[in-house]
């Protein structure tokens, strides 16, 4: 059995025109339409915990930073307390700020290190300390487990921070330190300096996916394509390895945080199109929307079943 994750697929964005509704997508809506459906979690980090057997409630973490830093590292510590720390450029508009994120932005080791010196030594009474697994992967570890909920960079991207700032009965420390690092990376000479260069400056940290390593999950995948290093985490942390395949697809996801109709589009349309061999054996198709699409390929003779997509 094959599961494709493809977050944000048939969800249309609110800047989307009409041009879209033309567009040819047989398997895309064969399978919206002719598959049965099965529940499912409403978002991405929710989908790969259900599949890989993480126990996953709405209002505690998904210990993202750890899995991943285990992935990037091959370090086994389960009993650290690990936050992603993801650099970014909190800009000021009107009376907001946007945050804009820096992890694909080039960082010299220079200028990581400036970062985390002056964080380390600002916060070390704090009990915090920011590390760097790779250029665009940043980490802090944390002295005891924080009672909070965060939210994932990517759903912050491009908007107004103040909606998705920490929840929790230690979210308002938190808070407070985010504005410290702010006042902190400000006055920093690497920001002036790669101002200068016409590169963003990282005026900011923003804290998500805490908790500690799990111990045990489910099953694991025979195949995966796609996903980063929160798949390759959790792949490594299996104790065995079904007989399905996983396929994580973030093209429509992507093009929707950076407001991209073409690319958004065009996701549609290279999936469709990837989606014509795959659709002779049986998948499940997940957009994290909340419902979820499980496909066999004798459900092509409900020609009787076939809906528009948008």
């Amino acid at each position: 059995m094959l599961h494709i994750v493809a977050p944000s697929l048939f969800d249309k964005p609110e800047w989307a025109n009409e041009s879209h509704q033309s567009l040819d997508l047989p398997r895309l809506e064969a399978l919206s339409s002719q598959s049965d459906t099965l529940p499912s979690p409403h978002s991405y980090l929710a989908t790969l915990s259900e599949l890989y057997g993480l126990s996953y409630r709405p209002e505690k973490e998904i210990p993202t930073a750890a899995i991943c830093c285990y992935a990037d590292s091959g370090e086994k510590n389960e009993h650290t307390y690990l936050l992603h720390a993801d650099p970014v450029y909190l800009k000021p508009d009107q009376d907001r700020l946007i945050a804009l994120d820096c992890r694909q932005q080039s960082f010299t080791r220079t200028e990581i290190e400036q970062f985390i010196e002056a964080f380390n030594q600002h916060f070390a009474s704090d009990g915090l300390k920011l590390f760097i697994s790779t250029a665009h992967h940043w980490y802090v570890a944390v002295s005891g487990a924080p009672d909070l909920k965060t939210q994932p960079l990517t759903e912050v991207i491009g908007r107004n921070i103040d909606w998705f700032l920490p929840q929790g009965a230690d979210a308002s420390r938190w808070i407070s330190w985010m504005n410290e690092i702010q006042m902190l990376f400000h006055h920093l000479p690497v920001n002036r300096q790669r101002e200068s260069q016409g590169q963003l400056p990282v005026n900011g940290l923003w804290f998500s996916g805490g908790g500690a390593l799990p111990t045990r999950i489910g099953e694991g995948f025979a195949h995966v394509e796609g996903g980063g290093s929160l798949i390759k985490g959790l792949q490594k942390l299996v104790t065995q390895r079904g007989n399905a395949s996983l396929m994580v697809d973030h093209q429509a996801n992507h093009a929707v945080l950076q407001e991209d109709q073409a690319g958004w589009v065009e996701a549609l349309l290279q999936l469709d199109k990837k989606l014509k061999p795959l659709m002779r054996n049986p998948l499940v198709l997940y957009p994290c929307n909340g419902v979820a699409w499980h496909w066999r390929p004798k459900m092509k003779w409900r020609w009787w079943r076939r809906n528009k997509l948008f």
